[in-house]
């Protein structure tokens, strides 16, 4: 379902008639797509359909990795999405400039000669998944999925689902970096709702991630 891209064979047979099924489909069920993403709702969805809003703590604490860095790649395929049949899915690469929590970033040494499987950073990139994309000149889109361009500088908040990494709270765990790199565009309404600068944000992970040990300690 998610464990990886179809063939390229599959991509070849796909034409106009599934992308005007698709665009249809998301006319007729646009309030209602999200809902079909009820298995994954370990990334932030509810029963309903909709976001369930995550405080920042909740973000940072549900991440398993949150890096800052540069989208340096994308690949829009297409692959089966539970009752709704084929869907478009996008790959996107970033070049990591600093890891707040998990792995390693391509300043450290070790990093760029990692040969550590279980580190999704290699060679100073990660790769994660997300829902919809271009393909073919077709845009699919979902609303709650984060939607990234190459060479845009973000900071993502990331945690594993299946075989992929996928962005913790859907949209909530994406925001855009200033082109200085020292501040998070914030957004109204997402855990983090303001213009905020990247030292801040990396010493409340770190606190909040210094708190779970705590507990982690006390538990045992």
């Amino acid at each position: 379902m998610l464990k990886g891209a179809p063939t390229s064979s599959i991509i070849e047979k796909v034409d106009l008639t599934f992308f005007n099924e698709k665009k249809a489909m998301l006319t007729r069920f646009q309030s209602l797509l999200a809902g079909a993403f009820v298995l994954f709702s370990a990334l932030g969805t509810s029963l309903l359909g909709a976001l369930v809003p995550l405080s920042f703590e909740e973000l940072a604490k549900g991440s398993k990795y949150i890096v800052t860095g540069r989208v340096v790649k994308m690949r829009s395929y297409v692959a089966p999405f539970h009752d709704l049949g084929n869907w478009v899915f996008t790959d996107v690469t970033v070049r990591v400039e600093s890891a707040l929590k998990g792995g390693q970033s391509k300043s450290d040494r070790s990093a760029e000669h990692d040969t550590n499987k279980n580190n999704p950073i290699q060679d100073g990139e990660i790769t994660f998944q997300v829902v919809g994309g271009t393909l073919d000149g077709f845009r699919c889109i979902c609303p709650d999925s984060a939607s990234y361009s190459i060479n845009e500088r973000v900071i993502v908040f990331l945690r594993p689902v299946a075989s992929a990494l996928w962005n913790t709270g859907w949209r909530q765990g994406k925001y855009r970096i200033t082109s200085d790199g020292e501040h998070v565009l914030g957004k109204r309404r997402l855990p983090i709702g303001r213009k905020t600068r990247i030292t801040t944000i990396r010493d409340q992970v770190r606190r909040f991630s210094d708190e779970a040990e705590f507990f982690k300690e006390t538990k045992r």
